[in-house]
């Protein structure tokens, strides 16, 4: 059996196609992604514009399309920051379901948080790890603390890098203004951390996960040469921003290898990790090269396991 998880964040909406395996887990076997900036709307002006109502139906027609063309038996469209926050997510929902059948579910971030977490699961033994996962979103960061295997903690950020973006550009700042916006956050950071994070446990191990902490690590290999699949330290962390700040932002696709709509959200997104090694004295990262939409096809898949089981029972 086929299945899918559309995952609708504020910077990009991405579809992954994946056939169910006999262990309860699953093999992708196409991505999509369409680069549908909505945090450029709803961090500005509170809703989802006009404008990008028609790329988010053209997306999902085809998205539609697709779910046919590899006879996708269900599927999990799940909608984060941005639509949360939208006035008129509602209308928007409702709109993507007339015209394409596709129906949307908003999750909170304690509910991404839990999916990610999963997904980070299923790809690293956690059990042996005191750890602090760190999802970056265009418009939120869930931070997650974890102690032999199970979630203790979650807590979710309003420092995602379309939104960081977006108030330096409301401010009329520049993208050397990044560190002044995130003093703010330090306090709550802090806090959170210190809560949670006992001197009895042992060394924190950090977990990054986002399509902008993926691509750190890809450009690990291209501007320094050191294998994707290690950890990224923080003097790793610290070469890549020296080196990223030195290409215009209209070069980076071309130079840096990356898409078009990352150019500008890779540093935002460098900056927070950068943060978040500093704060829990913690010198590298891991970055397992899952997220959200591994969660909800991990989701989905125990979900109709359960089901099929039940419906075994009563034959």
């Amino acid at each position: 059996m086929n299945i899918a998880a559309i995952d609708i964040g504020s910077n990009a909406i991405r579809l992954v196609i994946a056939t169910q395996t006999k262990n309860r887990s699953h093999k992708v076997l196409h991505k999509y992604r369409a680069p549908v900036r909505l945090g450029a709307d709803v961090f500005n002006q509170g809703k989802i514009s006009k404008e990008h109502l028609a790329q988010l139906i053209q997306t999902f027609k085809i998205f539609q399309k697709l779910l046919l063309k590899h006879h996708v038996q269900n599927y999990f469209a799940a909608a984060t920051s941005a639509f949360r926050e939208a006035s008129n997510r509602i209308f928007i929902i409702d709109q993507i379901f007339k015209k394409t059948n596709i129906k949307i579910q908003l999750i909170d971030g304690f509910q991404e948080a839990k999916y990610i977490f999963s997904a980070v699961q299923s790809n690293i033994n956690l059990l042996p790890h005191n750890a602090l996962l760190i999802d970056i979103g265009g418009g939120s960061v869930e931070l997650t603390f974890a102690f032999k295997g199970k979630p203790i903690a979650t807590k979710s950020f309003s420092l995602g890098t379309v939104r960081l973006i977006e108030t330096l550009k409301r401010n009329k700042l520049k993208e050397s203004d990044l560190p002044f916006l995130l003093v703010d956050a330090i306090p709550q950071i802090q806090s959170f951390l210190s809560a949670h994070r006992s001197k009895n446990f042992p060394p924190l191990c950090l977990i990054g996960t986002g399509g902008n902490v993926e691509a750190m690590g890809k450009l690990k290999l291209k501007l320094l040469g050191k294998k994707p699949s290690s950890p990224l330290t923080l003097s790793e962390l610290n070469q890549l921003i020296l080196l990223i700040r030195k290409v215009p932002l209209r070069q980076r696709p071309v130079k840096l290898d990356i898409r078009r709509d990352r150019a500008d959200v890779i540093l935002p997104a460098m900056m927070i990790i950068k943060l978040l090694m500093l704060q829990t004295h913690s010198p590298k990262l891991v970055i397992p090269y899952v997220g959200l939409k591994d969660g909800l096809l991990n989701s989905l898949n125990q979900k109709i396991s359960a089901t099929l089981e039940r419906s075994s029972l009563l034959i």
